[in-house]
């Protein structure tokens, strides 16, 4: 085993949500693993000395939901990463649980997905499909989305380049993880049932509609 075989394990378990008490408490299982091994002869160099993540995974917590405004915005543009964070917007998925899910978990006639990553109650959950992002679905499945893909067609990581510089030019600030915080928040505002958005995670958003999300003062919901 290498740091070719380790560093993608750090990875992705960062991108799942892992803080950095958790990733270095594995660094450190890692490098037991290493010095055992190496004591006995199995190997003669320790990789986890070599394991790389940033600390910045402590502030990952600190999110800046997007306003209605914004929101308007992405409903307006012609970009295919608009598509993709109102995808994010619209079910609260984690951003590498959309890249994740399988295709024959995709199921746009009766408008829901089987996905999940992290917790118990979060894998393998049912995330039902608002009518308005249907044909971004639709797109996402079909893979006519750049960037995005299913079955390991692409990677979580290779959308965070394109994403920011996506934010810049709309002169927005915002991480990838701020759009589930968004549907969180928007969740909060139309004050929504805390125990059943925990629960189904994205199903209340159906309740949602574009008329809804832009407009605070009308509170109307579909």
């Amino acid at each position: 085993m290498t740091l070719k075989d380790l560093q993608p394990l750090f990875d992705i378990e960062f991108y799942k949500g892992a803080g950095y008490s958790k990733l270095n408490n594995m660094k450190v299982v890692c490098s037991k693993v290493f010095n055992y091994a190496m004591k006995y002869d199995f190997c003669d160099k320790d990789y986890s000395i070599y394991i790389k993540f940033g600390k910045q995974a402590e502030k990952r917590f600190i999110h800046t939901p997007f306003t209605h405004d914004e929101i308007s915005a992405l409903w307006k543009s012609d970009n295919p990463i608009a598509k993709i964070v109102l995808i994010y917007i619209y079910t609260g998925l984690r951003p590498i649980e959309l890249t994740s899910i399988r295709l024959e978990d995709i199921h746009l006639e009766d408008a829901y997905m089987i996905g999940g990553v992290k917790t118990a109650n979060g894998k393998n959950r049912v995330i039902p499909l608002h009518r308005d992002i249907l044909p971004f679905i639709k797109d996402f499945k079909e893979g006519n989305i750049e960037f995005c893909g299913v079955d390991g067609k692409s990677k979580y990581n290779h959308f965070r380049m394109p994403f920011n510089e996506f934010m810049k030019s709309m002169k927005m600030s915002h991480s990838q993880y701020d759009a589930r915080h968004t549907f969180a928040t928007l969740c909060n505002e139309y004050e929504l049932n805390d125990y059943l958005v925990k629960k189904n995670d994205g199903v209340l958003m159906q309740r949602f509609n574009k008329g809804c999300l832009y407009s605070c003062k009308h509170r109307k919901i579909s």
